[in-house]
């Protein structure tokens, strides 16, 4: 059964957009909103506690959902979901197109987190610390308030001119983030997050902002190594989510439709 989705256009769709976090479920909505008016597409919510768990899940998606075979959008972790999905089911995977992922290997995990503290103001970064405590503190039981608060501030660390976007619904799990980051972050530190691209069969296409915090030299560089049909590309004056940057929006969008049709 498909659960908390957000669907736009026919009953089968050929496009699916998988957000990030992990644990950040519907935070692809406003740009399959944006993309609606001219390509149908599917923004499924991730909710398993496992890696395979959400994989397994996503592939009941799009083959319950999906025009086969379908092209997949991930955003952050969601790029890595999408990544991985292609690699265990390639049959069921036309393009995967990654928007802004973490780096791919360990070597290039360095100043993330100083470079969006260093952009926050002094009150800002106080309000990280204490995040920092509740999060570690076992007492304490509204996380999910806390998760979304922290996703605030580093979103904000990582916008280089936000365009405000309107209401939508969106599912915030602390216990969805616990579980799945500990496994991704082995993954990479492993190798095997990298190594999985040696089974991906499909064209792959990646968007990088050059104010997002995450280097792009973390995944062009490993990607280009050991893909046959990969390209990028760099967006000027952007950050971490594109379709909210006020200056990158409109060529993200016009490349991201290029990309989809």
């Amino acid at each position: 059964m498909l659960k908390k989705n957000t669907m736009f256009g026919k009953p089968l769709v050929s496009v699916f957009l998988i957000h990030g976090g992990p644990g950040a479920a519907g935070t692809l909505t406003p740009l399959a909103e944006l993309l609606a008016p001219d390509i149908d597409c599917f923004a499924p919510w991730q909710t398993v506690l496992t890696i395979d768990g959400q994989i397994e899940e996503l592939r009941e998606q799009i083959t319950l959902a999906g025009n086969l075979p379908v092209t997949l959008v991930g955003h952050s972790w969601g790029a890595w979901l999408v990544w991985l999905f292609a690699a265990r089911h390639p049959h069921l995977v036309k393009k995967i197109i990654l928007v802004a992922p973490g780096v791919f290997e360990e070597k290039y995990v360095t100043n993330l987190m100083p470079t969006r503290l260093a952009r926050l103001s002094t009150r800002e970064q106080n309000y990280f610390q204490q995040l920092m405590g509740y999060f570690q503190d076992p007492a304490y039981k509204n996380k999910d308030f806390v998760m979304a608060e922290f996703g605030s501030l580093m979103r904000k660390a990582d916008m280089y001119d936000e365009v405000q976007q309107g209401q939508f619904e969106q599912k915030i799990s602390f216990e969805v983030y616990d579980h799945i980051w500990p496994q991704a972050a082995a993954l990479r530190k492993t190798g095997a997050l990298l190594a999985a691209g040696e089974k991906i069969t499909c064209p792959v296409v990646s968007f990088h902002g050059d104010y997002d915090s995450t280097p792009p030299e973390g995944i062009i560089n490993p990607l280009s190594q050991i893909l046959s049909d990969y390209h990028w590309y760099i967006l000027k004056n952007c950050g971490h989510y594109p379709w909210a940057e006020r200056y990158a929006r409109d060529e993200f969008l016009k490349k991201l439709k290029q990309e989809l049709s």
